[in-house]
Formats: structure tokens, sequence, C-alpha cells
């Protein structure tokens, strides 16, 4: 780790804290949680629930190091009530990069050898999600639609896991409301797609993101598509265009933020 790099959580660097010296981050995927299974409802309509999620787990160690006991408890106590936030993002340098840690949430906070005004601290973050992100997006795509039908190559060539871009289009100039219309986009490599028909309007805005697992319309949230949220492997790909529109005026753009394991 480069020690002249900050570490933050919740957007507020732990160093922020007088006399807070952080000298390790380590990260490492968790033992699977378990959810017990248990009875919702008794009798003939009774359901039995059980799953079990992967995370990851993300400690930081450290000192702190200030002129006298009063002190020292003082920043002792800024770092705890810096950490109470649940589900924050956790940003810190990971192989000389600064990565993101999504939905985190402090486990643990261990001060010890406290001596005078100064102390070492264990941070122990659990993160829900087994990845982590670069701090920063890459746009492997930028390209306008001409035919109905159209193979778009790509290449996803930062990260180590499957990649789920967002995809943004943008429907342009239209003579009259594309009525009943449809729209797919599909990994050939896959064999899956995601499919949305409606009626298209001009200058509409559509993106999906297949990260969040979300699309949008003009900024508004829309349920009503067919087929499954779609990832890439590694390394050169396609994206297939189709649409049934008689002509097409459309702009595509294909940002990620590179996910690793």
């Amino acid at each position: 780790m480069n020690l002249n790099e900050l570490v933050y959580f919740d957007g507020v660097a732990l160093q922020s804290i007088s006399g807070v010296i952080v000298d390790g981050v380590y990260s490492f995927n968790s033992a699977n949680r378990n959810v017990e299974k248990s009875v919702i409802i008794s009798g003939n309509a009774s359901t039995v629930t059980s799953t079990e999620f992967t995370g990851r787990v993300i400690n930081i160690k450290g000192i702190i190091a200030r002129v006298c006991r009063k002190d020292l408890d003082e920043s002792i106590d800024g770092l705890k009530g810096l950490l109470t936030k649940q589900t924050a993002v956790l940003k810190t340098v990971v192989v000389d990069e600064h990565r993101l840690f999504r939905k985190c949430t402090v486990e643990n906070l261990v001060i010890s050898d406290v001596m005078g005004g100064t102390a070492d601290f264990d941070i122990e973050i659990f993160s829900q999600e087994p990845y982590s992100y670069l701090d920063d997006m890459i746009r492997p795509l930028s390209v306008g639609i001409i035919t109905a039908t159209d193979e778009l190559s790509l290449s996803f060539d930062y990260g180590n896991i499957k990649q789920a871009p967002l995809i943004t289009f943008n429907i342009g100039t239209v003579s009259t409301p594309l009525a009943n219309k449809t729209i797919t986009i599909g990994n050939p490599a896959s064999g899956h797609s995601i499919s949305i028909q409606r009626t298209w309007q001009e200058d509409e805005l559509v993106l999906l993101d297949f990260d969040k697992k979300r699309i949008t319309i003009n900024n508004a949230e829309i349920y009503d598509y067919s087929g499954r949220m779609l990832e890439w492997d590694i390394g050169a790909g396609q994206i297939d265009w189709t649409d049934d529109f008689t002509d097409r005026d459309i702009t595509i753009d294909v940002e990620y933020r590179p996910r690793f394991i």
C-alpha cells in the first residue's frame, strides 16, 4: 500500500482524524454466511427458506500517535464515530490503485498496545459483495447504430472476473413515435440477451446498468423487459444489437468499472 494515499470510509478519510496512520490494508474472500432454515407459514402452505452468500473481509491496520492520553482518547472516539455508518463505501489502495468496496459494515475495531499517547488499531470490515471495483470507469466503445442488426466489437481489458458494463443509448430524431418496437442487446458468447419493447420517443435516453441490475429510461426505472442481465468475459467480446425500426438514429456508449476478486 502507498502510505501517501488516503483510506476513505463513507467519503471521509481515516487519516483526517488526528494522529491516525494507516500502515496496511488486507482483503480476502470471506467464508459463506448461512441463513438458517425457518418455517414462515405453518400448514400446507409452509415455506422453508435457506440461503448463503460470500462477501469480502477487509482488514485495516495502523497506529494512532498523539502527544498525551487525553488526545489519544479523542482520536479513538473520532475513529469509532467515523466507523458507525452501515453499508458504506470503502475506498482504499490495492496493488497501487484505488479500489472501491461497496455495501461495507464495520464488524470489529480493536484498539491495543495503548501506551501514553499511542495505540495500535485493527479494523475488520465486511463487504456484502465478493469483489472490489476500480475507482475509475473505462469506456471501450462509443459508436452509432446504423443497421437493424449490428455486431459491435469491444474488449474488456481490465479486471479479473466477468464484467457487467453500463450501456447507454440515445434514440435520436424520429418522425413519429415508434409504437411497439423492440430493441434487443445480446452477448453471443454467453447466448444471453435482454429486450425492451415499447413505444419509443425522440431523444429518449436509455441506461442499462448490468452491474446494479437496473434499467432506466429518461432517469425513470423500468421493469417491463425480457431476458436477463448481461456479463462479458475479460478480453475481446461482442455486443449484438437488433431492432425492428424502419430507420434509426441511435448512439450507443459502453462503460464499465473493472471488478476484481
